[in-house]
């Protein structure tokens, strides 16, 4: 069962996206085809869509509306953070936490772990990964028993970006 103030705050949140409309059309960005509709739609699947949400990210309207959407109908969400980046990932929030280990093996590698500290009754497919114009997703693997695992490249993009304290992380 949903906390009643959440459910309140949800509401309100689409209420303020569903405002942004008005907005946009005042802007004439239903000429450049980029209006409510389809920014909610990239939102929902922005992983097939890549050319179209790097010309929304680079124009700072339409990015504030795309992140706002993808906050609303992402399962889980980590905002940015007031901490330094490090080495290491290490987020926590009430519904799930992120972290890293290094591979024994290799230490260009690390491990990164999805925690989950709620019951989910939907499959979780994709990591997004954002910070102003970067926006990474990946492919999640099976959850068992409400964590989630996968190996990165410490130089590789998403790594970077996950520890970039600056960066607001999406979970669907």
């Amino acid at each position: 069962m949903e906390d009643k103030n959440k459910l309140i705050n949800n509401t309100v949140n689409i209420f303020n996206i569903l405002n942004f409309n008005t907005e946009i059309e005042k802007r004439n960005y239903k000429k450049n085809k980029y209006n409510l509709l389809l920014l909610w739609k990239l939102a929902e699947d922005p992983s097939n869509n890549k050319l179209e949400i790097d010309f929304i990210l680079k124009n700072n309207e339409l990015s504030k509306v795309f992140y706002k959407i993808l906050k609303e109908v992402s399962l889980f969400y980590f905002p940015k953070i007031n901490a330094a980046s490090s080495d290491t990932i290490q987020r926590s929030s009430a519904e799930f936490e992120i972290s890293s280990f290094p591979s024994k093996k290799n230490n260009n590698l690390c491990y990164i772990k999805l925690k989950f500290l709620v019951t989910i009754d939907k499959k979780i497919k994709h990591l997004y990964v954002g910070n102003n114009q970067n926006f990474i997703f990946k492919e999640l693997p099976e959850m068992i028993n409400y964590e989630i695992q996968f190996i990165l490249d410490k130089k590789e993009d998403l790594f970077k970006l996950i520890q970039d304290p600056n960066a607001e992380i999406f979970i669907r």
